[in-house]
């Protein structure tokens, strides 16, 4: 935050004795002097600022948020100040709450903004000499599109003030002028200059930004793991490691930040994330710092059962016309022998989740189109090197893992998958409603698989509460009852993310 006065355009005096002691010292009217020079070198200074922000405009990378104004002229009447009673609770300031005990005052004053105002460091009531200078966060602040003050600005006495009369010469109001110092507006600067050719906008800011210059280096260079990463960032706030090298030197958690500190960045997360590096650590650009943001690129790894526990394959992931989503778990289970068909090959199956019809007809497909290939299931299991006969049990694997089998043997090289948790995202990031931006910049033979994971509320039983009914634990019910909230689960972030 800047504070006022930051450089010499804000002193007259240091102005004056730029031109000579003739002016400073002897010139009658050296005060007036004084301040023609400040005005103009302040007025200079906008315009060279504003030079500046145009010229960057001119490269996405280096485009400017908001456009910022030194000086910003307002006027305040009486009759459109408004007053909000205070209740115990409310927050009137950062950090300040009212409780029993603590007395302050019984109203706070606030007027609505200017519009596509953002922020401002500063309010005085006037440029040459002002009597009153008002800090940000302490005197006043900026929420919902309102000024809120914490005391009446027209009880000021510092504050010149201006009469406004009706034809007849009747006080009808009064109204003051304030100058904003330092303070910022929207003018869709990334809407006006590149989201429009992408297609794509939203409200400005620095996430906005960061997805402007992800999608189109995307376009640009394909579509690269960086700019996915860079994308996934900016719809989610986690943010991932910028340099190509560094080395983490702290981890430090509190109540309301998690921090990692490397030997050239600060990264700053929500409160409770899980960090997934150590003191020490050498990480690469992209890196996931926490559990937050993960990708994985299934071509040399395949994620723990700590990392993707499960994974649903939608409709569109499977050759069979399929009422609804199959699961596979991230677990050793049982690999079922079944024995021979009437053609005399071996069927054999492995824990598939789902509507039963879906399961059954998986595994008739699997079994059935293995045939016209000329090799089923049980035949690519075969431990022997050159069987002659159909496999037996003693010659097949005892347990078998499902969703590595997927993974390692259908989407290895085509695919990659996003592990995130909405709950740990930045409240100001965009979400993952903007995948539909992502799906656009993919190559036509790939495609990716998002595990988004819920934090859900804990339940609680009173045992001392005769009222309360507990049941015997069911496995068979719970793994039905879990299977379908998954499905449920899986629908709603289809329709969530707009796809099939």
């Amino acid at each position: 935050m800047a504070k006022y006065p930051q450089d010499v355009y804000d002193s007259g005096n240091t102005l004056l004795l730029q031109i000579g002691t003739f002016w400073n010292s002897i010139f009658s009217d050296s005060n007036k002097l004084r301040d023609m020079f400040k005005g103009n070198m302040q007025e200079a200074a906008q315009t060279y600022r504003k030079f500046l922000e145009y010229l960057a405009t001119a490269a996405k990378a280096d485009c400017p948020v908001y456009a910022k104004e030194n000086w910003h002229y307002i006027t305040v009447t009486e009759s459109e100040l408004t007053t909000e009673d205070l209740r115990y609770g409310n927050e009137i300031f950062y950090g300040t709450n009212i409780y029993y005990g603590v007395r302050i005052q019984s109203s706070t004053f606030s007027v609505e903004a200017p519009g596509k105002l953002k922020s401002v460091d500063n309010i005085l009531d006037r440029l040459i000499d002002p009597k009153v200078a008002w800090t940000a966060g302490v005197d006043f602040k900026l929420e919902d599109d309102m000024l809120y003050f914490r005391h009446n600005p027209f009880s000021n006495d510092n504050i010149p003030t201006n009469n406004i009369l009706d034809k007849d010469g009747n006080l009808i109001d009064r109204e003051l002028g304030l100058w904003l110092f330092n303070s910022e507006f929207d003018l869709q600067y990334l809407w006006q200059h590149y989201g429009y050719a992408l297609g794509i906008f939203m409200n400005s800011s620095e996430y906005y930004k960061e997805f402007i210059n992800a999608i189109a280096d995307a376009y640009r260079v394909g579509p690269a793991i960086a700019s996915i990463k860079g994308l996934l960032q900016a719809m989610t706030g986690v943010p991932l490691v910028k340099e190509p090298v560094e080395a983490v030197e702290k981890v430090l958690t509190s109540d309301n930040r998690t921090i990692v500190v490397t030997d050239k960045n600060v990264y700053r997360f929500n409160p409770g994330v899980g960090v997934i590096v150590s003191e020490g650590d050498t990480i690469f650009a992209g890196d996931a710092l926490t559990d937050s943001l993960q990708v994985f690129e299934l071509f040399d790894y395949i994620p723990e059962a700590t990392e993707l526990p499960a994974l649903v394959l939608g409709k569109s992931l499977s050759a069979g016309s399929y009422n609804d989503e199959l699961v596979v778990i991230n677990e050793d289970v049982d690999l079922e022998y079944e024995g021979l068909d009437e053609d005399g090959k071996a069927i054999v199956k492995f824990q598939v989740s789902g509507r039963s019809a879906d399961v059954d007809k998986f595994w008739d497909d699997v079994h059935t189109k293995g045939k016209a290939n000329g090799k089923v299931l049980a035949e690519y299991l075969d431990t022997r090197e050159n069987p002659s006969t159909p496999p037996v049990p003693a010659y097949l694997p005892a347990t078998i893992n499902p969703l590595r089998f997927v993974l390692s043997n259908f989407m290895k090289n085509n695919m990659f998958i996003i592990r995130m948790k909405i709950n740990d995202f930045d409240t100001n990031a965009p979400g993952v409603g903007w995948f539909k931006s992502l799906r656009r910049i993919m190559a036509p033979h790939t495609t990716y698989i998002v595990y988004i994971e819920f934090n859900p509320e804990d339940e609680y039983i009173n045992l001392t509460d005769s009222s309360e009914e507990i049941n015997l634990f069911d496995a068979d019910a719970e793994e039905e009852e879990l299977t379908e909230a998954i499905m449920s689960e899986s629908i709603l972030l289809r329709e969530v993310l707009n796809c099939n």
